[in-house]
C-alpha cells in the first residue's frame, strides 16, 4: 500500500493506461460513448499516452480533459482528487493489470471489470466491479457521491492490505509444482 492522502473534487474520475494498448482503448471509450448520454457528465481525467490519442480522445469527448504523461509526484496529486480510478477492461487481454495494482496501492474508489481484476486475490474487500460499459458508466456515477465512493474506497483499502504476501504466493507456487512441504533441494530437488 501507498496511499494517497484522497481528497475527491466530487466530478473528477481518472483514467491511467496506455492508449495505444486495444483493451485499454476500447474499454475507455465505451465508458465515455455511455457517459455522454447520460444527464450527469462528470471530467474524466485521463492520464497516458501517446498524445495523439489523447488529443483524438478530447476532440470526440468533451468530457475527457487528456493529462499527458505525469511523473510520478504529479499523477499522485492528480489521482488524489479523483472520485474514482476507472480501469474498465471489457475483453480478456494478456496477464494481469498492472494499473490496477496502482489504484489498489494508491487507495482510492476503483471501478474495474471482472476481466479486469484478472490474476489478483484478496481475502476481504475488492474493486467495485461492473462488467458491461452501462453497468460500469452506473457504477462509476455512484462515484460522483462522496458517501458511496467512501464505502468503495474502504473496501478497496481492505483489498490492498489483505492480498496474498511473497510467502503465501512461494507456497501456492509450491503447490502448483506439486510440493507438499518447504521447497528445500534435499528432499525436494
Amino acid at each position: 500500500p501507498a496511499p494517497l492522502p484522497w481528497q475527491p473534487t466530487g466530478r473528477h474520475l481518472g483514467f491511467l493506461g496506455t492508449l495505444d494498448h486495444a483493451p485499454n482503448l476500447e474499454g475507455l471509450v465505451a465508458v465515455v460513448d455511455r457517459l455522454g448520454a447520460t444527464a450527469t457528465v462528470p471530467r474524466i481525467r485521463v492520464v497516458g499516452g501517446p498524445k495523439s490519442i489523447g488529443a483524438w480522445l478530447t476532440k470526440q469527448y468533451p468530457c475527457v480533459d487528456y493529462l499527458g504523461a505525469l511523473d510520478n509526484d504529479a499523477l499522485a496529486r492528480e489521482a488524489a482528487g479523483w472520485n474514482a480510478f476507472l480501469h474498465p477492461i471489457f475483453c480478456l487481454a494478456r496477464g494481469a493489470s498492472t494499473k490496477l495494482s496502482t489504484g489498489l496501492a494508491w487507495q482510492i474508489p476503483i471501478v474495474t471489470t471482472t476481466l479486469g481484476c484478472r490474476g489478483y486475490v484478496w481475502r476481504e474487500g475488492g474493486p467495485l466491479i461492473a462488467d458491461t460499459p452501462a453497468a460500469f458508466v452506473e457504477a462509476s456515477l455512484c462515484m460522483l457521491d462522496r458517501h458511496a465512493a467512501s464505502e468503495a474506497r474502504a473496501r478497496v483499502m481492505a483489498a490492498s492490505v489483505s492480498t496474498p504476501t511473497l510467502a503465501d504466493n512461494a507456497v501456492r507456487m509450491g503447490r502448483l509444482l506439486g510440493l507438499n512441504g518447504p521447497l528445500d533441494r534435499a528432499t525436494n530437488p
